[in-house]
């Protein structure tokens, strides 16, 4: 997926992980740094590939962890990210659970992708991962990648709606 649609889900997230925060009791400080952590959250693991959206603005940064970490859906795709950020969210009162909500947001929606993502890389570098079926996956440009992305952000807005509706 493209740096547009991993910002368009971590967009799509927004009213329902703030709408969730803010009965948790957040600030208003405190939800806008929520809300720019999902932002940036979406975009970070994709450091790992140069010609990214953050690759291209933090370029030897880039082709270190390209380099040295595994190059495209390396290190910084590995599902172990999303386990390390559901407890800093369950267990943790940071406004900083919201870069680990992006990051969560994006690893998922690029297992979706024919491509992949690894799983405890650093123990099997060569093995991709997809929480759907491979005949289900979508390649990244595609039109198929698109409609995936509108389903998830509508899943993701109608999550928001309902949980909103029913805490009012």
């Amino acid at each position: 997926m493209s740096g547009k649609e991993h910002v368009a889900i971590g967009c799509a997230a927004l009213p329902f992980a703030l709408e969730i925060a803010a009965n948790a009791g957040y600030s208003e400080r405190e939800l806008v740094i929520i809300a720019g952590g999902i932002i940036v959250g979406s975009l970070i693991p994709d450091i790992d590939h140069p010609t990214s959206f953050l690759g291209k603005r933090l370029k030897l940064l880039s082709k270190i962890i390209n380099k040295y970490f595994g190059g495209l859906r390396g290190i910084t795709h590995d599902f172990l990210w999303v386990i390390v950020s559901l407890f800093v969210v369950l267990f943790t009162k940071t406004p900083y659970v919201g870069f680990f909500v992006g990051v969560s947001l994006h690893i998922v929606s690029d297992s979706m992708t024919v491509m992949g993502i690894p799983f405890l890389y650093f123990l099997n570098k060569e093995n991709k991962y997809r929480i759907l079926p491979k005949f289900l996956c979508c390649k990244s440009g595609s039109f198929m990648n698109l409609l995936v992305t509108g389903l998830i952000c509508y899943g993701l807005i109608k999550l928001g709606v309902i949980y909103k509706w029913k805490n009012t």
